[in-house]
């Protein structure tokens, strides 16, 4: 069966660096990445990775490639995608996610508010300095300095490409409540299932995971205990854990889910469960 993965993804996030701070009126970026800059962005960082060492590589910048794209802009210029934008934002942990169609629709209008910024940018490069860790930057076009992207991980933009981390699946998305045995026994008899289910689980559930080991992936929300418990032939299995925000009124409280998962899929499914939660136009 072939997969139903998106030709395109469009990532929206807050500026990660800007050497011009108040001075301008950028405040967001809008990363697009397609399925054919995949894997040439695979290839460089995979580069990175194999002379780190062995020529002491503490970066490297690589030109900007087809397939790949950032700009700049100022939110309030996303005309009638701004409010949605901005509750995606919210809702998402900070990175609002948009494949295929919507992805383009969202690309073409960041490029149009980016042409009505005063703060132009233009020579856009690709920056790796860590194994599997990017980000893009743009030069002022009128300015010194230049703008990023906040960080991203490999793992986590692979997995906005896998079917199950795609928002057009959640559908398939099963929330359980915990159950009264071990916790742990029921993610991996959920993984065996082989279908996306969350158990909702107590705070305490949370933080003791978060405690118990070094977490991977750690972003102030969502994490992987740190000790893996299967391989698969190509990735490595954990548990995963996802803090979501809730806000009604003056009233603010947190819930928790755990899944057992493998480690390239966690972000998007994080994701996927969060637009789950709160689907879009809610």
């Amino acid at each position: 069966m072939k997969r139903n993965t998106p030709d395109q993804i469009t990532i929206v996030a807050q500026v990660g660096h800007d050497d011009q701070y108040e001075n301008n009126d950028i405040d967001y970026c809008a990363v697009r990445i397609t399925s054919k800059g995949l894997p040439k962005l695979k290839q460089r960082l995979a580069f990175y990775a194999d002379h780190k060492d062995s020529v002491a590589l503490y970066g490297v910048d690589f030109e900007m490639f087809d397939g790949i794209g950032v700009c700049f802009f100022d939110l309030d210029h996303m005309g009638p995608m701004r409010d949605e934008i901005d509750q995606a934002l919210q809702k998402a942990n900070g990175k609002a996610v948009y494949w295929g169609a919507e992805a383009e629709a969202v690309w073409y209008q960041a490029e149009a508010s980016e042409s009505k910024s005063a703060w132009r940018t233009s020579g856009s490069s690709l920056k790796i300095y860590d194994k599997d860790l990017f980000y893009l930057e743009s030069g002022y076009k009128y300015a010194t300095g230049s703008a990023q992207t906040p960080d991203f991980d490999l793992l986590e933009v692979q997995g906005y490409f896998i079917e199950k981390g795609c928002s057009a699946n959640t559908d398939k998305l099963q929330i359980k409540p915990k159950g009264d045995g071990n916790l742990f026994e029921e993610l991996a008899d959920d993984y065996q299932e082989g279908s996306p289910i969350w158990r909702e689980i107590g705070r305490e559930d949370y933080w003791s995971a978060l405690e118990a080991l070094p977490a991977l992936d750690y972003d102030g929300c969502d994490f992987l205990m740190g000790r893996p418990c299967a391989n698969t032939e190509s990735d490595v299995v954990y548990r995963g854990f996802v803090k979501i925000g809730f806000q009604d009124g003056g009233q603010c409280w947190d819930r928790y889910f755990a899944s057992q998962i493998e480690r390239s899929k966690f972000k998007a499914a994080a994701l996927a469960l969060r637009q789950y939660i709160f689907p879009r136009g809610y």
